[in-house]
């Protein structure tokens, strides 16, 4: 089988600079420096101030905080941070922003998976630069991103609200054979393919874990969000970046999104996981292995 293509992911390139593209187009993530110490604690005492109180375990501010929150989360890390990143793409645009907080305490773990569409991959490919507010790693013990390399190439299906994820039953194989740690320091960005699977452990420490997520796409590429009806079918729909602050992200149905976004199409079920050997077959193809394994 024909090893899969990296000077590019979908139909024109991510990244402007091409040593980086390549090694976006090849591994689904790429760290580059982004942000000085005064702008990260900027950004810091900004959270601070709109998240005040504590919580627990895993909080991707896009799905839990308030409208109102929200709102002012997107403006202002649009305004702070979109003149900085905007000139590592090749024509892209911002369509979300969060704040992304990893509380102290087991309940932290984020288990392996792969973010929504947030367009058509069978065309485009969207991203999440992942910017460190604190130093992460595996010495810090405080919950590092955890990616399965190359594995944006494996599985084109769409993703989204009720949609199944093929690797279920592989998830322990996928954590020993292919599992790579990506240590970032305060002001780096992580520049994460939506389609790679990634996950990270607990923060083992006692203060919280802070990052912020900027969505990007290419400027041509309509947004879109995947749902599951109860058929397995499912539905794409066309959304805008107010989607994103105006939408219960826990709460969509297809019903719901109806009755205020075009359905562009309809996709078959398709089978809720894949096979041990057609796992190994396109992770051969598709997932980088973890050197020493």
């Amino acid at each position: 089988m024909d090893a899969a293509p990296v000077t590019a992911l979908g139909s024109r390139a991510t990244l402007v600079d091409p040593a980086a593209q390549v090694a976006f187009a090849r591994d689904g993530h790429v760290t580059v420096p982004l942000l000085d110490d005064e702008a990260v604690d900027e950004l810091r005492a900004v959270f601070h101030d709109l998240f005040p109180g504590r919580a627990t375990g895993f909080v991707p501010t896009a799905a839990y905080a308030t409208r109102a929150q929200k709102q002012a989360t997107t403006e202002v890390l649009f305004e702070r941070l979109v003149p900085r990143i905007a000139p590592l793409f090749d024509r892209h645009r911002p369509f979300m922003a969060a704040f992304l907080v990893k509380w102290p305490g087991e309940a932290g773990v984020v288990p392996l998976h792969q973010d929504d569409w947030h367009v058509d991959e069978r065309r485009f490919r969207a991203v999440a630069v992942w910017i460190a507010l604190d130093d992460v790693g595996p010495e810090e013990g405080n919950g590092p991103l955890e990616v399965v390399a190359g594995s944006q190439w494996v599985e084109a299906r769409p993703r989204g609200t009720g949609t199944p994820w093929p690797y279920t039953a592989e998830c322990g194989h996928l954590a020993e054979h292919h599992l790579v740690t990506v240590p970032a320091r305060r002001g780096e960005a992580v520049v994460l393919d939506n389609g790679v699977v990634h996950g990270s452990a607990p923060n083992r420490t006692d203060r919280p874990r802070l990052a912020v997520a900027i969505g990007m796409a290419p400027e041509e590429a309509g947004l879109v969000q995947a749902v599951a009806d109860d058929a397995g079918q499912v539905w794409l729909f066309d959304v805008d970046p107010d989607f994103y602050v105006e939408q219960d992200l826990k709460a969509m149905t297809v019903a719901g999104l109806a009755e205020r976004h075009r359905c562009r199409e309809r996709l078959p079920a398709l089978p809720p996981t894949l096979s041990a050997e057609e796992h190994e077959r396109l992770c051969a193809r598709g997932c980088g292995t973890h050197p020493g394994r």
